[in-house]
């Protein structure tokens, strides 16, 4: 019997074991003691950040109590799910379900057991012990790696800044292609199962003298560690001092209690002193407990949304989101199946709990649209409170329409999993779809927008299959437009309830007509107008000086145009990006893995140093400027130098090759593999670069010597305006929005 009272205290080793062996269990194994512990259908999607699990594993290596963790009895056959970030709800032997405490286990696990990549129990993390780094804070110094981050996070558990993780890996794969996968250099996430696999050869490698040697081409140590990028202590740490948490603890806990001290000193040598404090640190963990509360009592889906709110306060916060996904897999654990189908299905363009969430919000608009309500009611996800309501029969209408579009049954069908999938498929760039959007653009896309199509092809008569371009054509205008995405989704939603045979193109031209909730797209040579001067100034101009007198719609257009267009840039130059890099696979969080840049085509340190340094390649005539015109000159040329027009997408390495190079000199470059046969780069100069004679002209005097003087100034101007202008012309006229807005300006 696991408890007799309410509260019982567990060692805290055999509660991690017992975990362990309930993750790993399969059916025909004996069932462990207690039966099989397990995560119940409600509970937290979001994981802890890496301090959180760094924190945890010092408190319990300073021997601190952890807190209790609470379980709740579980009979046969009802649902749970293993630990893993893409474990899957299904029926289980009879045990405990986990309901407060899950944060700290998956982290207890990962400390104790290592990481598990295996489907169903993922954990693309790792935690590294360094035994010869002395941390006034800490026992030892801990480190957390992950898929995302393989070099590891600071101190305070933030990812390192880009340029330490690019010197982290350029410091281990010196020749920028050591590790190859598919004959390609391997990207950033692929690393790390690379450098678990070297660890593990480290630890497990003892030559002929019983000396432990690195990793093959790592002479230095390993692992790689935020540390070996200190500016302040740059040499590495004693071969035998860091490894993975789990391999010091199960050599520990895995031996015969008289060997365990010989079995750390054969992992981590002869030093005496470091042995002693190994080994008095292990044995009072050993010894720790932490307490279960038996809450198997509480009943009620109210009464578990309250507990968890509870919990929440004081512990890892939930977005609304996540609460309402927990709430809901509370009463259909197969929810929780049928999210992940979607999630992989459609190309990860959101989390998991969005995707939930934008299922409830659909099913409670159905229900307002059902009762015919016309007063803006039912547009929005529904707040906590009414849907652990509606759960618990007081608002049935709104559980039936979740149910009816999220059926339970063969997984991925359904008409919301449908429609969203097909959503997905429609806007994606491929051969059949020449005008879709790469992935790099659609991790760009709202939620909001997304759940409008949805809803929309969820209207009986509505086919994307008809309409694939105008698709396209509604999310590019959709992130023109928009200024408040709720606002704008709110809007939507409101639209298809009163007219579900609206078009794309009619659904889109209601929003355009509110003044309040988009910007106005205008016509390229408006656009053109208004960036290009006749008559450019040596002391430049900023944005707001091109919009002056513009309406506020325009002119909030065009300064998004300006500075932040560059999220279009990927669809932009997208037969180059297919062409260079088809395996690319952009997830939110692994930045590292793009293997392209944004690249200054007349690059930042011809124009962006400091002033002082600038001043001196300032021509003579330009320095006899007044202060006015000079401090002008000083601020606007960031505001040029940065704007769209002077920015393409090119491949990492051939960027990182050309350094400081001119424009011109990059052209070059480029030609040179047109003519070599490269034909990815042919493409690269016809989706980002107006290649003609005068454009090619404006750019060479623009990038002529290192001295500013006012024809290259004025040329830097031109050059920049007119590609700005030329851009938002390709882009207007490719996707087709002549067709929704040339004779009906919005």
């Amino acid at each position: 019997m696991l408890f007799e009272t309410t509260i019982r205290g567990i060692n805290l080793i055999e509660l991690v074991d017992w975990a362990h062996a309930s993750f790993e269990w399969v059916e025909g194994q004996p069932l462990p003691n207690h039966g099989l512990i397990a995560l119940p259908p409600i509970q937290r999607d979001s994981a802890w950040n890496p301090k959180q699990v760094i924190d945890l594993w010092d408190s319990v290596l300073h021997g601190l109590p952890i807190g209790g963790l609470m379980l709740q009895q579980r009979e046969k056959g009802h649902q749970g799910h293993r630990a893993g970030t893409d474990a899957r709800n299904a029926k289980l032997r009879e045990g405990w379900d986990l309901l407060d405490g899950q944060q700290r286990l998956r982290s207890l696990l990962l400390g104790l057991h290592g990481f598990n990549l295996n489907a169903g129990a993922r954990d693309a993390r790792c935690i590294w012990i360094d035994l010869d780094d002395q941390d006034a804070d800490r026992r030892f110094k801990l480190h957390l790696t992950s898929a995302s981050q393989p070099f590891g996070y600071d101190d305070k558990g933030y990812k390192l800044p880009s340029k330490d993780r690019s010197q982290a890996r350029h410091r281990y794969e010196p020749d920028g292609a050591r590790i190859m996968i598919g004959g390609r250099r391997a990207y950033t996430h692929e690393l790390f199962e690379n450098f678990l696999r070297r660890g593990r050869e480290f630890i497990l490698s003892v030559n002929e003298h019983n000396v432990r040697m690195p990793p093959e081409g790592h002479p230095d140590g390993w692992p790689p560690l935020p540390r070996g990028i200190d500016r302040t202590r740059v040499e590495r740490p004693a071969p035998f001092t860091v490894m993975p948490l789990h391999v010091l603890l199960q050599a520990w806990f895995g031996a015969p209690q008289e060997r365990r001290e010989t079995a750390v000193q054969t992992l981590i040598g002869d030093d005496d002193t470091l042995v002693q404090r190994v080994t008095e640190m292990l044995s009072r963990l050993g010894q720790a407990e932490v307490a279960l509360i038996n809450a198997s009592a509480i009943g009620g889906v109210d009464n578990l949304r309250r507990l968890y709110d509870r919990i929440g306060a004081g512990g890892t916060p939930l977005s609304t989101e996540d609460r309402l996904f927990s709430l809901y897999k509370s009463i259909r654990p197969d929810f929780h199946n049928l999210v992940l189908d979607i999630y992989q299905q459609a190309g990860r363009v959101m989390p998991p709990s969005k995707i939930a969430a934008s299922a409830i919000r659909i099913a409670n608009a159905r229900a307002h649209q059902e009762k015919g309500e016309s007063t803006g009611r039912g547009n929005d996800i529904p707040d906590i409170v009414a849907f652990s309501r509606a759960i618990e029969g007081q608002n049935g209408n709104l559980v039936r329409q979740l149910d009816q579009i999220c059926p339970g049954g063969e997984t991925g069908h359904g008409p919301f999993a449908q429609a969203f999938v097909e959503m997905s498929n429609a806007v994606r760039h491929d051969d059949q779809n020449p005008l879709g959007l790469p992935a790099a653009v659609m991790r760009y896309l709202p939620p909001q927008l997304i759940q409008a199509l949805v809803f929309w092809k969820m209207q009986p008569q509505n086919n994307f299959d008809q309409n694939a371009n105008h698709v396209v054509r509604f999310c590019l205008a959709w992130l023109l437009a928009s200024w408040n995405d709720d606002k704008g989704s709110r809007h939507c939603f409101q639209m298809i309830r009163e007219n579900p045979n609206l078009t794309l193109h009619q659904f889109f031209a209601s929003l355009a007509m509110r003044e309040d909730l988009t910007r106005r797209i205008i016509q390229p040579c408006e656009m053109s107008q208004i960036l290009v001067t006749d008559q450019p100034t040596i002391h430049l101009r900023f944005i707001d000086d091109r919009t002056k007198g513009q309406p506020d719609r325009v002119a909030d257009l065009v300064r998004l145009w300006w500075r932040g267009a560059e999220r279009f840039l990927p669809w932009l130059q997208r037969d180059y990006l297919a062409a260079a890099f088809p395996d690319y696979d952009p997830l939110a969080d692994r930045e590292d893995d793009t293997p392209f840049d944004v690249d200054h085509m007349v690059p930042y340190n011809d124009w962006g140093v400091s002033w002082d340094v600038l001043k001196q390649r300032l021509a003579s005539n330009i320095k006899d400027l007044d202060k006015a015109q000079l401090d002008k000159l000083r601020w606007a040329r960031f505001d040029l130098g940065n704007a769209i027009g002077n920015k393409w997408l090119v491949d990492l390495s051939a960027n990182r090759g050309w350094g400081d190079k001119s424009f011109p000199e990059k052209l070059q470059w480029i030609q040179d593999r047109v003519n070599n046969g490269v034909h990815e780069y042919t493409s690269l100069l016809q989706g980002a670069f107006e290649c003609n004679d005068q454009v090619y002209a404006v750019w060479q005097t623009a990038s002529n010597g290192s001295i500013w003087s006012d024809t290259r100034l004025t040329a830097f101007q031109t050059a920049v305006e007119r590609r700005s202008a030329w851009l938002y012309e390709k882009l207007y006229n490719e996707v087709g929005l002549g067709d929704w807005f040339a004779d009906h300006p919005t």
